[in-house]
């Protein structure tokens, strides 16, 4: 039992317990997180969504060590506060991509390199992380010279050159054409197939429904909704046949005799839960 109690406790990555944050002064005071529990386990992607202000950037701010929680316990990675081993051992991918605009790829990923205690390491992992992220013979090109999607690729191999175990996307897929989001999915797979923990934060939903295990939805600073991704939208899948379109036309007759109701079906599910999570919260609100 008590091994059992070991092995999973080495397991969990995040552990918040009764965390909030409070902003302002007695005058005026903002509840931005109240009373979250949350227990993200190694090797998850998992979603953080919500509208805007729902305290997903609070949480983010908490978790990295930006923020104090004004109450609550935290566990990351097996440290109860931050400390310099918690930090180096955390990636980060801001919404925008701040860059020196006079350096080159390499030197941007080389000077990111440098500030991690294990620098040699990280600087012989620059060639394989570029050719991750498809950059490898872009490299001496300048920052500068990049474009929004080479920009944010740049971005994406800073956030994992010192091979973190925990990493947080906050829009990964901004600023990429589809063949560029294509990518990023990938390597977001990649990285959990390697034992890593993600933390995705994106308003693209049908993207987080392709890549991601579970699902957490924020609304007022709470929690609303957790889960796996598959069991939270299990209600809202419905089954779907690919059929050759020599045989469509056919298909579609039969339907017809047999008077069977056959509509499209959007890919996205996750769209539509977390639309009806939003709302219902909306509506008890409104007659609160």
């Amino acid at each position: 039992m008590q091994e059992a109690v070991m092995a999973d406790e080495a397991n969990t990555v995040i552990e918040l317990t009764g965390v909030s944050k409070v902003f302002g002064s007695y005058l005026r005071k903002v509840n931005a997180l109240s009373d979250i529990d949350l227990v993200i386990k190694k090797g998850r992607v998992c979603a953080l969504l919500g509208p805007n202000g729902a305290g997903k950037t609070t949480m983010i701010k908490i978790i990295l060590g930006l923020l104090k929680p004004s109450s609550g316990k935290m566990n990351i990675l097996g440290e109860k506060e931050m400390t310099k081993n918690l930090k180096e051992n955390l990636g980060f991918l801001p919404e925008e991509s701040y860059l020196y605009p006079f350096l080159t790829i390499q030197e941007t990923l080389e000077f990111a390199a440098g500030l991690y205690k294990n620098k040699q390491d990280n600087l012989q992992r620059i060639d394989s992380v570029l050719d991750l992220v498809g950059l490898k013979q872009f490299k001496t090109r300048k920052i500068s010279q990049c474009s929004k999607g080479m920009a944010r690729r740049t971005a994406f191999a800073q956030a994992i050159i010192h091979d973190p175990d925990l990493i947080i996307l906050d829009e990964p897929t901004s600023g990429y054409d589809p063949i560029g989001t294509a990518e990023v999915k990938r390597i977001i797979k990649q990285l959990r197939d390697q034992g890593k923990t993600v933390i995705l934060c994106s308003h693209q939903l049908a993207d987080v429904e392709e890549v991601c295990d579970d699902v957490v939805i924020l609304y007022g600073g709470q929690i609303i909704s957790r889960g796996e991704m598959n069991e939270l939208l299990k209600e809202e899948r419905q089954i779907g046949y690919s059929v050759d379109s020599k045989h469509a036309n056919a298909l579609n007759a039969w339907l017809a005799e047999q008077e069977i109701d056959c509509r499209e079906i959007p890919v996205s599910q996750l769209e539509k839960y977390f639309i009806h999570q939003i709302g219902k919260c909306t509506q008890e609100q409104l007659l609160s």
